[in-house]
């Protein structure tokens, strides 16, 4: 390879693969600066054939490529605009057909996790076409910092059922550390607190029925005076009151796990649950535990305005409203040590056996350390 004066213009020549390369007219030979310029890209040219990154075969496509004019830059670059443009039009957005999809799962059984998951992808702004966008989207729930790795691994379990660009995503799934339980001083100063409040004593019958029977929150709002027997003073829980997934608007599902529970009261409970029937329409549809205005409890509203207002007030380290359940089955283990009767009453089957040993195991078999030293 050589760079040569042509009859005082800058030439360059050389071979590739047996085929001779002669490039003239690429700038005056005695301006310096241009022979420079020439020399750099012949040294590029050089690299590009030693990484056999070297596709032409004429004279005219390596003049265009390495030393285009000002009119050839412009064409090239106006090209490639249209070319990035022209792509970027064709890649299709797979984010609408997801929400499509999980309005879809929504419509036919409610889960918080996929309302979430739902509400999360709409206001993504990115668009979604292949599995590096999608492992984008995954990593930005991550960074986001208020939602945990179990929730993001929930998250994607959904994704991946309703489109292959999640299948080969994974999230490492990091034990978080559960709340702890109320105490029962606490649980008795909660309830003091509910029952004496001037704005919020509505609520307290409402509380106390989540932290004496573990229920979920939706199941507890949905509740109905034709879910309770009398005559054997029992709870059935058989369904729940959740968000539709276009709005406010509550619809009537099955429980989270479909399985119907039977929930004997205890004697506090029972009492409270007669004098509100007392008081009440006696009507089988009628909401237990209706708002004050006769609408079912908003569950989020309650809990940004009320239940955190309560534990403020009392001075109560701060635990989400749904640690109610987790209370109830801490305590019941802890005094019951019977695993198969907790799954029974909080979940509704013998499989959650497994699930609550899981989480509980410390509360019935305590490690006690000795005294060695």
């Amino acid at each position: 390879m050589s760079t040569f004066n042509n009859n005082g213009t800058i030439a360059l020549s050389f071979e590739y693969k047996g085929k001779r390369f002669v490039l003239s007219g690429l700038g005056s030979y005695s301006d310096t600066k241009q022979l420079e310029q020439v020399k750099q890209t012949e040294l590029r040219i050089k690299v590009d054939r030693k990484a056999n990154n070297f596709p032409f075969t004429d004279n005219e496509s390596v003049k265009l490529f390495y030393f285009p004019s000002s009119e050839d830059r412009q064409q090239m670059i106006a090209r490639t605009i249209a070319t990035e443009r022209r792509i970027e039009k064709e890649r299709i957005d797979l984010r609408p057909q997801l929400i499509a999809d999980l309005q879809t799962r929504l419509a036919k059984r409610y889960s918080a996790s996929e309302y979430s998951l739902l509400n999360k992808l709409e206001s993504y702004r990115a668009k979604i076409t292949d599995t590096k966008e999608a492992q984008a989207f995954i990593t930005s729930l991550n960074n986001a910092g208020k939602t945990s790795n179990n929730t993001v691994k929930r998250y994607l379990n959904c994704l991946k059922a309703i489109s292959d660009v999640f299948r080969d995503i994974s999230v490492d799934t990091v034990e978080a550390i559960k709340e702890k339980p109320f105490t029962r001083e606490e649980v008795a100063l909660i309830l003091n607190w509910f029952k004496s409040s001037k704005y919020y004593n509505h609520y307290h019958d409402y509380v106390m029925c989540l932290f004496l029977t573990g229920m979920r929150t939706n199941e507890v709002t949905g509740l109905q005076w034709k879910h309770i027997d009398w005559n054997t003073d029992t709870l059935i829980i058989c369904s729940a009151l959740a968000k539709s997934g276009t709005g406010n608007e509550k619809i009537r599902k099955t429980t989270k796990t479909g399985k119907i529970r039977y929930f004997p009261m205890s004697n506090g409970l029972l009492a409270m649950m007669k004098a509100r029937y007392e008081t009440s329409n006696k009507h089988p549809e009628s909401l237990v535990f209706p708002s004050p205005t006769g609408k079912p409890i908003d569950d989020h509203n309650f809990t940004q305005r009320i239940w955190h207002k309560a534990l403020e007030s009392l001075n109560i380290e701060y635990r989400t409203q749904y640690n109610t359940r987790h209370t109830f089955i801490s305590h019941f283990l802890d005094q019951t040590k019977d695993f198969a009767k907790c799954a029974m009453l909080t979940h509704g089957h013998m499989t959650a056996v497994g699930t609550l040993m899981k989480h509980y195991a410390n509360l019935v078999n305590r490690i006690e350390v000795p005294e060695m030293f």
